[in-house]
């Protein structure tokens, strides 16, 4: 018991001081005329289990619509925070445009903050997604979260699945963050249903709603468990994903190949399937632009470069950030 309260007491500061940075953040961006919205971490701990010390979290994980990205990036590094990815010799204007996350340390305080213009990835969800999602958002506040911009609890319920899916749910605690939003909020689920079609992420939604139940056994309404009856698909990859959870070997650090599969799987439509796939194999990786260095003139050139490794190197597993 005296080991477990420790921890906890570490976990609680940590989260303490993430989330006391994240206001610092919050407000510097603000004030600069650049609209953020924090994604999982204190907010996704606040509303799923009602305190940010009851959630582990070890970064900060930041939406920034893509033509202020840059402007975000400098004003942090201003302010102390050092750009870990990408790297000193990538072209910061290709990077952008590849719309893949960056990555900040404040190394004096041990703080990780990631950046991104997409909601979740963009293997997963179009840079036309972020617009949506600014749209449907406004201010969190309770005692411990002070008017931090972020999702509310039902839009967040959604991102959770999508980042469940992009991680192709490795660790059991993305499905407690599932059952921790729908048993600690009212969920209008018409309305989140309408959301996540628009979104085209009915599939993501209602995998990690079907983990939840088989996992938890959490209640889910009859609409949403008819829904997941009449998908086959989801529930040969909810049984296929529970068993590789509880297995022994189970491994946590799946390759790209294993995750992009199951986005692709997840998507609604064949047409969003086809996308997501040109997504997974055209987007750049830093190690794609460190491979060749191309002139300005030919930075066009650079998708076929990656297709031309990732096609010729078949033992080589892609490397994204």
């Amino acid at each position: 018991m005296r080991n477990l309260r420790q921890t906890y007491m570490q976990i609680a500061a940590q989260n303490v001081q993430l989330t006391e940075t994240l206001h610092k953040i919050t407000n510097k961006l603000t004030e600069a005329n650049i609209s953020i919205l924090a994604i999982k971490g204190p907010v996704l701990a606040s509303q799923a289990f009602g305190s940010i010390s009851l959630r582990i979290f070890s970064d900060l994980d930041l939406v920034v619509p893509q033509k202020k990205l840059l402007q975000a990036v400098d004003l942090l590094t201003e302010n102390g925070f050092s750009i870990e990815c990408p790297g000193p010799k990538i072209d910061r204007k290709l990077y952008l445009n590849t719309q893949q996350e960056w990555t900040l340390v404040d190394a004096s305080r041990k703080i990780v903050l990631d950046i991104k213009s997409p909601v979740i990835s963009h293997t997963i969800s179009p840079s036309s997604l972020t617009k949506k999602l600014f749209s449907v958002s406004s201010s969190v506040t309770n005692s411990e979260i002070r008017n931090i911009p972020a999702p509310n609890a039902e839009i967040m319920l959604l991102i959770v699945c999508m980042h469940g899916v992009h991680e192709k749910w490795a660790k059991l605690s993305q499905v407690m963050d599932v059952c921790g939003l729908v048993q600690s909020n009212v969920i209008h689920w018409e309305s989140l249903l309408r959301t996540a079609k628009k979104w085209g992420q009915t599939r993501s939604l209602l995998m990690g709603l079907a983990l939840s139940s088989e996992l938890v056994g959490i209640e889910l309404p009859k609409e949403i468990r008819q829904m997941i009856n009449r998908e086959s698909l989801i529930k040969v990859l909810v049984q296929s994903t529970i068993t590789e959870l509880l297995s022994p070997d189970h491994n946590f650090a799946l390759g790209p190949k294993e995750k992009w599969r199951l986005e692709r799987q997840t998507r609604d439509s064949l047409p969003d399937r086809i996308a997501a796939g040109f997504r997974q194999i055209t987007t750049l990786s830093p190690k794609d632009i460190e491979c060749i260095h191309l002139p300005k003139l030919l930075f066009s050139l650079y998708p076929i470069v990656r297709i031309v490794r990732l096609f010729t190197n078949v033992n080589q597993t892609p490397s994204y950030h």
